[in-house]
């Protein structure tokens, strides 16, 4: 779904705050942008799109997946989700 300049500059700015609190923290965490977050292995394709969501510990295949599938190793739900919403 197409998102209007303003919506992308907030998202931008907010994983920005975020990736240098994690830096800042020394923490083990990876902040994703509209990664699909998925809980149920006989449904893989329903759950949630969040704008933003912060992975601890980070996700260990950041870089190859569409989808964070909670049932795999590696794949813990995000302590913090921050779902799409019109600015």
């Amino acid at each position: 779904m197409p998102v209007s300049p303003s919506h992308n500059d907030a998202v931008l700015l907010l994983s920005s705050v975020l990736s240098a609190w994690v830096a800042r923290a020394g923490l083990d965490a990876s902040i994703e942008h509209d990664i699909a977050l998925r809980w149920d292995p006989e449904h893989p394709r329903v759950g949630v799109d969040p704008d933003i969501a912060v992975f601890e510990p980070a996700l260990p295949d950041r870089d190859r997946i569409l989808s964070a599938k909670t049932w795999l190793e590696g794949h813990a739900p995000p302590p913090l989700a921050i779902p799409t919403c019109p600015v």
